[in-house]
C-alpha cells in the first residue's frame, strides 16, 4: 500500500478557502442559526465560487448536513454522530463493490500501522478464514501467550469473550482479541470433534514475526527462509537472513511466501529485487491508464544472487503475488506450490484528521510480462499439493518445502533427473485438475448469469 497525501492536502486546501471566503457573512447570519453550508448557498455566487456551489459534491455535503441535523433535532433517541458519520463513510464505500475500499476506525488504522512497523499487543497467534468462513488459528508464533495457554493451529474461534465470533468480519475479530498488556481474553475453542471449550490467554506485547530462516538442507547448502508478511522492515529482515545463511555456506534459497497475504509495495518491490539481477519487478497501471514501469532497485543487493525457488498458495496475496511474477517472468527462479490468490490491486492509504482513514483501490498491477493476475492468480512452474496434517514444527510433514527441496537438489546437480520427472509428473497431473475446476466453476457463472 501507498501512503496518499496529495487528495489530503487539495481538500484541506478547498476547505481552508471556503471558510476564509465565508466567514464574514457567516459571522452575520450565525444568530440566525443558519448552517454554514445554508449560508454559502445564499451568498453571491460568481466565478469559481459560483462552479464550486452549484457541483453535485457541495449539494451532497449540504444533503448529508441536513439529515443529520434532522436526525439531532427529531430523532427519538440520542445519537452519536461519529458512530453517524463513520458508518455513512463505510456505506458510500461499500457501494464500490470492492472488499479493498473501506473505511478504518481509528482504532483499526491504529492497529494496521502497528502491523506495518512489526509489534502490537496481543496473544501471538496468526487468524485466517477457513473455507467454511470460520475464524481458525493458523500458526501459533513460537513462546507467545497462545501457545503457553494451549492453543494450537488448525482450533476454530467461535466466540471472544463471550460474544460470537461466527460470521464476523475477521479484522473486528482480531480487534476484539487485541488488548492491553497484562489483560485476559477468553476464547471458546473448537478442537477436532471435541466439546467446545475456554481458553484464557493473557495479553503481552508481541514482536510481529517477519522473517525465520534456516538452513533446510546444511548438507547441501540450501537455506531456507520464510516472510510472514511484508511491513516496513521485510526487505530489511529478508537481507540479514541472505547473508546470515550466506555465511554459513548456502548455495541455493527456498523462499516461502505461503500464507503471506502481503502488504507494502515498496516492501514488495526491494524483496523482489533481492533476487532479481536486472529487469522489471512490477508495472503499476493507474486510472486513465497511466503505466508506471518499475525496475530492479538494485542498492539493496549486496549479496550474491543465489538460485532460489518460491512457494506460494491460495493464500499468498498481493506483495507475495508481486514478487512471485518478477522472479517467474524475469526467469530467475521457480514457484512451487499451488495457485496464488489473486490480489492485483494497490491500495493507497488516505489519513484523516481525526485519526481514521480510508483504504482506496487506486492503481492495478501488472506482471513483467504485462499480465493481469486479479482473481487469477499466479500458476506455480510445478503444483504441488499441501500436506493433509502439516505440522509446522515438523518439517518432515512438509510435502510442498521437501518437494521444494528435491527439485533444488537436482538444479544443483546434486539428485538425479529423475527425481524432478516424477514431480514433473505429479505436477501436470495436478494442473490438469486445476484447469477442469476453472472450466466447470466458468461454466456454472456462465449459467447463473443466463438464468
Amino acid at each position: 500500500m501507498r501512503k496518499f497525501s496529495i487528495l489530503k492536502i487539495i481538500l484541506i486546501c478547498i476547505f481552508a478557502f471556503l471558510i476564509g471566503y465565508a466567514t464574514p457573512v457567516f459571522l452575520i447570519a450565525s444568530t440566525s442559526k443558519q448552517s454554514f453550508f445554508a449560508t454559502l448557498r445564499n451568498m453571491p455566487q460568481r466565478g469559481i465560487f459560483s462552479n464550486l456551489l452549484k457541483s453535485d459534491t457541495l449539494k451532497t455535503y449540504s444533503t448529508y448536513e441536513q439529515v443529520l441535523n434532522d436526525l439531532k433535532e427529531n430523532y427519538c433517541k440520542s445519537i452519536d454522530v461519529t458512530k453517524v458519520t463513520y458508518s455513512g463513510i463505510s456505506g458510500m464505500l461499500q457501494s464500490f463493490d470492492d472488499p479493498y475500499t473501506y473505511f478504518l476506525e481509528p482504532n483499526r488504522y491504529k492497529t494496521m500501522k502497528e502491523e506495518n512497523e512489526g509489534n502490537f499487543s496481543g496473544i501471538g497467534a496468526v487468524l485466517q478464514t477457513n473455507k467454511l468462513g470460520q475464524v481458525a488459528i493458523r500458526e501459533i508464533m513460537k513462546d507467545s501467550p497462545a501457545g503457553k495457554s494451549g492453543l494450537k493451529a488448525g482450533d476454530i474461534i467461535i466466540n471472544v469473550n463471550g460474544e460470537s465470533a461466527e460470521n464476523q468480519d475477521l479484522n473486528d475479530v482480531v480487534k476484539k482479541i487485541r488488548g492491553e498488556i497484562g489483560t485476559n481474553v477468553v476464547l471458546t475453542i473448537v478442537r477436532d470433534e471435541q466439546t467446545p471449550f475456554d481458553v484464557t490467554v493473557t495479553r503481552a506485547k508481541i514482536n510481529d514475526i517477519t522473517v525465520t530462516f534456516k538452513m533446510a538442507d546444511d548438507k547441501n547448502g540450501i537455506g531456507y527462509i520464510r516472510l510472514h508478511q511484508f511491513n516496513q522492515i521485510a526487505d530489511e529482515e529478508v537481507n540479514k537472513a541472505i547473508n546470515e545463511l550466506a555465511s554459513q555456506g548456502m548455495k541455493a534459497i527456498i523462499l516461502d511466501l505461503r500464507n503471506n497475504p502481503g502488504g507494502l509495495l515498496e516492501q514488495a518491490v526491494n524483496v523482489s529485487s533481492e533476487f532479481v539481477n536486472k529487469g522489471l519487478i512490477v508495472i503499476i497501471q493507474e486510472k486513465g491508464g497511466k503505466r508506471q514501469y518499475i525496475p530492479v532497485n538494485s542498492t539493496v543487493q549486496n549479496h550474491e544472487i543465489f538460485p532460489i525457488i518460491v512457494l506460494v498458495n491460495g493464500y499468498s496475496a498481493s506483495a507475495s503475488e508481486i514478487v512471485s511474477g518478477a522472479i517467474k517472468d524475469n526467469k530467475a527462479g521457480i514457484i512451487m506450490g499451488s495457485t496464488t490468490y489473486g490480489k492485483g490491486l494497490v491500495q493507497s492509504i488516505v489519513p484523516l484528521f481525526d485519526g481514521s482513514a480510508v483504504s482506496i483501490t487506486t492503481a492495478k498491477y501488472l506482471t513483467p510480462n504485462d499480465i493481469d493476475i486479479n482473481k487469477k492468480g499466479i500458476e506455480p512452474d510445478y503444483f504441488v499439493k499441501e500436506s493433509e496434517n502439516f505440522d509446522p514444527y515438523e518439517p518432515s510433514t512438509d510435502t510442498q518445502l521437501n518437494s521444494a527441496i528435491e527439485v533444488m537438489k537436482v538444479k544443483l546437480g546434486i539428485s538425479p533427473n529423475s527425481k524432478l520427472e516424477a514431480i514433473s509428473k505429479e505436477s501436470e497431473k495436478l494442473q490438469k485438475e486445476y484447469h477442469k475446476e476453472l472450466e466447470k466453476k466458468k461454466k456454472s457463472e456462465e449459467l447463473l448469469k443466463e438464468e
